[in-house]
């Protein structure tokens, strides 16, 4: 068994010595296989989904200017509407470029009150022709209004992620 086990010590020292032991050269950057990065193709139609708006509450107008019987005193009257949810107080404020406004409570709303109050604003006869700003306040927090036309009336439309800070 020496001798075989010599020869088989001389064969296992010549093979780590000259196979695995050595430094093979390194190979060309050609060589080197790399991961070809392939983007996933985009859907022909991207589906949106949006989530409805909640709506708390909307200004009909029923007349901006002068007054249609006389002519001489600047207003603007309408319904205000809750659509759902109950206020102690329900406001309709307009506001100028200048910060006047002019405002009108139309008291407590929803639940058992009513849901649709009018509203009266008599703003200043020089501020004719200036577009406001129509806030609608719901117990002190205020939000602006989205202008909509429906079925021949015109609605300024308070959602709730239209409050104003």
């Amino acid at each position: 068994m020496n001798g075989i086990g010599g020869i088989l010590m001389v064969v296992i020292v010549a093979i780590l010595v000259t196979g695995g032991c050595m430094n093979a050269a390194a190979p060309s950057p050609e060589a080197v296989p790399t991961a070809k990065i392939t983007p996933a193709p985009l859907p022909s139609q991207v589906v949106v989904t949006e989530t409805p708006r909640i709506e708390l509450a909307r200004l009909q107008v029923d007349q901006y200017g002068l007054d249609p019987t006389g002519g001489d005193v600047f207003e603007f009257t309408g319904k205000v509407s809750i659509g759902s949810g109950t206020y102690r107080s329900v406001m309709v404020i307009i506001r100028y470029s200048d910060g006047q406004e002019y405002s009108t409570d139309a008291g407590g709303m929803g639940g058992s009150n009513a849901t649709i109050q009018p509203f009266f604003i008599y703003p200043g006869k020089h501020y004719l022709g200036q577009e406001p700003e129509r806030i609608i306040q719901l117990d002190g927090r205020r939000y602006s209004t989205d202008y909509r036309y429906e079925n021949g009336t015109l609605y300024w439309v308070a959602f709730a992620d239209n409050i104003l800070h």
